[in-house]
């Protein structure tokens, strides 16, 4: 595979991510936010991080 063809590989993994955290996000009403949901971003970001730094 090139390596063009490799990076917009990754470019779409990582925009459907983002897509997915972005949705989830629209979801929480951040004015009654539990400390559950709030480990749950903490997890989700730790996560992202992660894969992000998997694709490097």
């Amino acid at each position: 595979m090139t390596e063009q063809k490799e990076l917009i590989k990754k470019r779409s993994s990582i925009k459907g991510r983002l897509t997915a955290f972005a949705s989830h996000l629209k979801t929480i009403d951040e004015s009654t936010i539990t400390a559950t949901e709030v480990r749950e971003l903490q997890l989700r970001i730790g996560k992202s991080n992660y894969f992000a730094l998997c694709l490097r």
